[in-house]
């Protein structure tokens, strides 16, 4: 018995469909694994752009801080950004301490620029991490600037500030060792 020539061929067009939607399956499992290796591959990208950013920033805000502190060439300045850093040392009385610091800077800065200056201390005394640094930094303005009358004044400005805590911190009283070899 011989099979007619349609249902031959309706089994080749079968067979030929059923390749081509193979083709096509593998076609879009393909697709959608490359698009996934896109996706990985993107993210990778941003998260390396972001670690990036990232270092580039705290680059940038390390040279901010340090042009914050390189612009101030007055030793009144100077004293005024220390002893701002030394009672921030010291969360709970460094309210109590503004007063003396403005009392102490009265002393020793022209009366038109002592809230300007003292504005400034403040500011830039928020980014200061130790009040040691600060002491490296301008001990050689300090020397050259301040007579030894003058520099004792200053330590001592620098020991009210800190007995104004009832309990000093030791980074308190390490900074002022620290003021105190320098200019002594």
């Amino acid at each position: 018995m011989e099979t007619s020539p349609a249902f031959r061929d309706e089994r080749y067009v079968m067979a030929i469909l059923a390749v081509i939607g193979a083709i096509l399956a593998a076609a879009g499992i393909w697709y959608y694994r490359i698009k996934m290796l896109g996706d990985i591959g993107s993210d990778v990208a941003d998260l390396a752009g972001r670690a990036r950013g990232a270092y580039r920033m705290r680059k940038f805000k390390q040279k901010a801080d340090g042009a914050t502190l390189n612009a101030i060439d007055e030793p009144a300045l100077a004293a005024a950004v220390f002893l701002y850093a030394l009672a921030s040392e010291d969360k709970t009385s460094l309210y109590k301490s503004v007063p003396s610091i403005r009392t102490s800077m009265a002393l020793v800065a022209n009366a038109s620029d002592l809230d300007d200056m003292l504005a400034y201390a403040e500011w830039a005394a928020r980014d200061v991490l130790d009040p040691r640094d600060l002491v490296r930094r301008f001990k050689a303005l300090w020397r050259q600037s301040l007579a030894a009358d003058e520099r004792r004044q200053f330590i001592g400005m620098a020991e009210t500030i800190v007995a104004a805590s009832p309990q000093p911190e030791p980074s308190q009283t390490l900074a002022v060792d620290a003021l105190r070899t320098a200019l002594l």
